[in-house]
């Protein structure tokens, strides 16, 4: 008896290669996305807007469901700054305003407008400090406008973590940001924000 199969859908791969990476063969590439939709028996779509792009390519809405991504909240329930936070990390947040930034460091998370915003957010309360917990392409960029604005003292980058310590960076922030800009193709379902709801964060994020 053939198994059922079922497929988690998290972004449309043909185009979000093409758009950030480059693409060859891009028709084939498409062809190709289409026909695995297609031949699954189920697929699971993180966000509505990635569920109408399966659709679009020949699924019945019969075998779409959407379930947007999540997190287990016992993960993040008894984390504590004091708990295995690094004790250098520790001293430079003591007694400050914490905003704070959990993710990939790639150009559609908005890194660029958080740090544009933090720049001003700093200019009427200085004593608020950003951290940015993650790694990426766009990192070198943050790190270089950050000393040419002086903020270097204001400013963690913690680099990549394992994903086993974000509770406990996460208990460190008072805001959470995730500073997505405008796009009318957002097809994404952040975990960040789950995340720091889990962990009872206020979040700021875009639109």
């Amino acid at each position: 008896m053939p198994r059922p199969h079922v497929l988690e859908v998290n972004a449309p791969l043909a185009e979000e290669q093409e758009r950030t990476r480059g693409l060859e063969m891009k028709e084939l590439a498409r062809e190709t996305e289409g026909r695995i939709f297609r031949a699954t028996d189920a697929v699971l779509a993180v966000s509505r807007h990635l569920g109408e792009f399966v659709a679009s390519c020949g699924v019945p809405w019969s075998c779409i469901h959407i379930v947007p991504n999540g997190v287990d909240p016992r993960r993040f329930a008894a984390a504590s700054e004091q708990d295995g936070l690094d004790s250098s990390i520790r001293a430079r947040l003591r007694g400050r305003c914490v905003v704070g930034f959990v993710g990939s460091l790639k150009p559609w998370h908005g890194t660029e407008t958080l740090l544009e915003a933090f720049r001003a957010l700093r200019s009427s309360t200085p004593d608020v400090h950003l951290l940015v917990v993650g790694d990426g392409p766009g990192r070198a960029q943050l790190e270089s406008c950050v000393r040419t604005d002086g903020l270097g003292d204001s400013v963690t980058f913690t680099g990549a973590v394992p994903h086993d310590e974000i509770p406990r960076l996460l208990a460190a922030m008072d805001i959470a940001t995730a500073p997505y800009t405008p796009n009318s193709n957002f097809y994404f379902s952040p975990i960040k924000i789950f995340e720091y709801m889990a962990m009872g964060k206020p979040v700021v994020a875009g639109r």
